[in-house]
C-alpha cells in the first residue's frame, strides 16, 4: 500500500509533469501558428496583384489558412481540457463547448482566454465548419479578407499574450525538499563576529583579572602582617617583653637580607638607640619583598614606647604609596 504522504508527493510530481507537457504543447502550436500568420501576411500582399482567374486559387488558399489557424488553436484547447481539466467535451456541439470552457476558470487552472477573445474566435470556428462543408469556389472573398486582416492586425497578438499569460499562471508546485542530515559549518562572517566578541571580552576581562592578581599579592602579606602583630602582642602579654634574641635590629642599608623574625623585633623603644632603625625580614612566598618593623618617634625626634609599627613594602619596592601596609 502507498502511504498518504507518498501519494501526495506522487500527485505533486505528476501535476508538475502534466503542466510541463501542456506548456510545451502550447509553445509548439504557437510556433506553427506563427508560420501560418506569416503565410497570411504574404497572401494579403499578393491579393491586389491577382488576375481574375487567379482569385479562385486565392480564395481556396485563404480558406485553407483560416481553417488551419483555428485548428491549431483547437489543438491547444483540447490538450488543456484532456490533460488539466480531465474533461474533454463530447457530443455534436463539443467544439463550441470546448471553446467556451477556455474562457472559464477551473479548479486546476485559470482562464485560458478572455470572454471577448472567445467571442471573436467563435467566428473562426464557424468559418471552419463552413469551409469543411462547401466548395472552394463558393467562398466569399471579402469575408475571407476581413478574417485574415483581423488576424494580422490584432487577434494574433491577443492570442499569444493570453496563452503565454496562462502558462505563467499555471500552479506549478515546488517539490518537497529533503531535510539535510548534516549541520552546516560557520561562515567566515560568523567566525569574524565570534573573534571580535572574544576580543572585546578580553579587553574588558584582562584588566579585571590583573587587578585581582595584584589584590591577591598584597592581601597575602597584609594577612601575614596582622598575624605577626597579633603574635607579638600575645607574646608581650604573656612574658612582659617582646621576643628578641641576639643583637637588637639592623640598619636598613646594613645589607641584612635574611633575618629571623625574632631577631627583627625590638623589645621597646629604648633598645633602638639614638638612630632611627628599621628592621627587616624577607617575604619569599608572595612577592619576595621585605617586612619592616619600625621604631616609633615623635615630632622632636625622640623615641617613645608604643605598639610596634609593622609594615610591608609594596609591589614597587617602596614603603610609600597605596600598595604598602
Amino acid at each position: 500500500m502507498i502511504s498518504l504522504k507518498k501519494a501526495r508527493c506522487y500527485m505533486k510530481k505528476n501535476n508538475n509533469e502534466i503542466i510541463k507537457i501542456v506548456a510545451n504543447n502550447i509553445h509548439q502550436e504557437l510556433s506553427s501558428l506563427q508560420e501560418i500568420c506569416l503565410q497570411i501576411e504574404s497572401l494579403l500582399k499578393k491579393a491586389e496583384e491577382l488576375e481574375e482567374e487567379e482569385k479562385t486559387f486565392y480564395n481556396r488558399a485563404a480558406g485553407s489558412m483560416l481553417h488551419d489557424f483555428y485548428t491549431g488553436l483547437e489543438k491547444i484547447f483540447c490538450n488543456i481540457a484532456s490533460k488539466i481539466d480531465k474533461n474533454l467535451p463530447r457530443g455534436e456541439d463539443w467544439h463550441i463547448k470546448l471553446l467556451m470552457s477556455m474562457s472559464e476558470t477551473k479548479k486546476n487552472r485559470p482562464e485560458v482566454i478572455s470572454l471577448e477573445l472567445m467571442e471573436e474566435l467563435k467566428e473562426y470556428l464557424g468559418f471552419r465548419h463552413l469551409f469543411r462543408n462547401i466548395y472552394g469556389m463558393q467562398l466569399n472573398r471579402e469575408k475571407l479578407e476581413q478574417l485574415l486582416l483581423k488576424i494580422q492586425n490584432k487577434l494574433w497578438i491577443d492570442i499569444k499574450l493570453s496563452l503565454n499569460l496562462f502558462i505563467k499562471k499555471l500552479p506549478m508546485r515546488q517539490p518537497m525538499r529533503k531535510k539535510r542530515k548534516f549541520i552546516a559549518g560557520f561562515t567566515l562572517v560568523e567566525l569574524l563576529i565570534v573573534i571580535i566578541i572574544i576580543g572585546i571580552l578580553a579587553v574588558m576581562a584582562v584588566p579585571q583579572y590583573q587587578k585581582m592578581v595584584e589584590k591577591a599579592k598584597w592581601q597575602g602579606p597584609k594577612n601575614m602582617l596582622f598575624a605577626i602583630r597579633n603574635a607579638c602582642l600575645m607574646f608581650y602579654q604573656e612574658r612582659g617583653f617582646y621576643p628578641v634574641v641576639g643583637g637588637v635590629g639592623h640598619y636598613l642599608n646594613s645589607g641584612v637580607v635574611d633575618q629571623n623574625l625574632v631577631n627583627s623585633i625590638v623589645v621597646d623603644i629604648t633598645q633602638a638607640g639614638a638612630g632611627r632603625y628599621t628592621y627587616i625580614v624577607y617575604d619569599p612566598i608572595f612577592w619576595r619583598n621585605v617586612l619592616f618593623v619600625r621604631a616609633v618617634y615623635d615630632k622632636t625626634g625622640n623615641g617613645y614606647t608604643a605598639d610596634d609599627d609593622i609594615i610591608s613594602v609594596g609591589l614597587d619596592g617602596t614603603i610609600a604609596g597605596p600598595d604598602y601596609h
